[in-house]
């Protein structure tokens, strides 16, 4: 029996004090909530469920039933040199497009809550749902494949959000959830989550949403992230105790990190319903579903399989990214194509992506100007 990894070994393995090769034998502390006891394991013997992600073989070509989980594994051989590469600030575009992005678009898809969140979900939006399609969505098969769905939608909103590196001034633990929220007053007053990812025990990225943002730059005629690195040092008992609120069952890292960190059941903690919500309440409602494929296009234009003429021309394909990284998986989409346009620009030497989409123009002196979306 496959045991599926929702957050990857190799990742779980950068909050050691001993890390060892390969990586996913490191030794890591693991503290459960209401337990004071702290326990070592290895990093590929946490965060896991026994065939997580399996689908019936009749739904794919290959007739694999691992087909999803053989997604996660195109960029999870990659995660540790591309965070050492985003720390020390060497992080190509190729890089930050084919493994960071989907690896932070992955803590929103292919988490153990997940199902739970899909439920929750349901009986937000509309409580009148016929009990037979709840039935439906909420099938493994179709749970598992619209986790891809949701990987290329996720993957595409993190274009356009602003990405920087903090350091800490101790060292800060990880939880069974990954990603950390923090309330935000953005753009023009509105509020909304932003995002925190730990990528070290000292190194943390922060992601904010934005209405038009600037993921990629022109450099010598070659595309770069133009990701921020901040002299702002972040505290470190102010993250543990963020990461401790969205932890579920257990967090990782040092023992002695984990020692001095409040974890007790009595302790404040996020239920499923508030992660959900915060997974998908970004500014400015972006139109997520008609953005999906928009990752997948960014990709050739960095790899130069297209210019940015036929970029601009095109239009988007959902699932196009996800047959990037397996070519048998297709992904359908009944929704109308949305023009590649709609959401890119190239002004001087900046890739600029727009998350609101038609509400946001973009001058060439750099200005940006909000109009209402239709309907408002």
């Amino acid at each position: 029996m496959a045991k599926d990894h929702f957050i990857p070994a190799s990742f779980i393995a950068r909050f050691s004090d001993s890390p060892a090769e390969p990586s996913r034998k490191s030794i890591v502390g693991v503290r459960f909530r209401g337990n004071p006891k702290i326990v070592e394991k290895r990093a590929e013997a946490i965060a896991y469920a026994n065939s997580l992600y399996d689908v019936s073989e009749v739904l794919t070509t290959t007739g694999k039933k691992n087909a999803v989980d053989n997604v996660w594994s195109v960029y999870e051989p990659n995660i540790p040199k591309t965070l050492d590469a985003l720390i020390s600030r060497e992080l190509t575009a190729h890089d930050f497009l084919e493994t960071l992005v989907p690896f932070v678009a992955g803590f929103f898809c292919r988490d153990l809550l997940y199902e739970e969140r899909v439920n929750h979900r349901l009986d937000r939006l509309n409580a009148d749902i016929p009990q037979e399609i709840n039935e439906l969505v909420l099938r493994k098969d179709h749970l598992n494949t619209s986790r891809l769905q949701e990987l290329d939608n996720f993957a595409s909103r993190l274009l356009a959000c602003n990405w920087t590196v903090y350091e800490t001034d101790g060292n800060v633990i990880l939880s069974d959830v990954g990603i950390a929220f923090c309330a935000e007053t953005g753009f023009v007053g509105t509020e909304g989550i932003s995002y925190i990812l730990p990528i070290s025990t000292r190194h943390i990225v922060h992601i904010v949403p934005l209405p038009i943002a600037r993921p990629l730059k022109v450099r010598d005629r070659e595309f770069v992230p133009a990701i921020e690195y901040s002299d702002d040092i972040w505290s470190s008992a102010e993250l543990n105790g963020i990461f401790a609120t969205v932890a579920q069952r257990y967090c990782v890292g040092s023992v002695e990190t984990l020692s001095s960190i409040s974890f007790s059941k009595e302790d404040q903690r996020l239920t499923v319903a508030q992660i959900d919500e915060a997974m998908n309440h970004w500014q400015f409602f972006p139109p997520a579903l008609r953005m999906n494929g928009l990752h997948g296009l960014i990709c050739a234009l960095v790899s130069r399989q297209i210019d940015i003429d036929d970029a601009l021309n095109s239009y988007l394909k959902s699932g196009d990214f996800v047959k990037r990284m397996d070519e048998d998986i297709q992904i359908f989409s009944v929704r109308v194509p949305s023009k590649a346009s709609d959401y890119i620009r190239l002004i001087g030497d900046s890739l600029f992506i727009t998350a609101h989409h038609p509400g946001v123009e973009v001058h060439h002196d750099g200005k940006i100007k909000l109009t209402p979306p239709p309907g408002n």
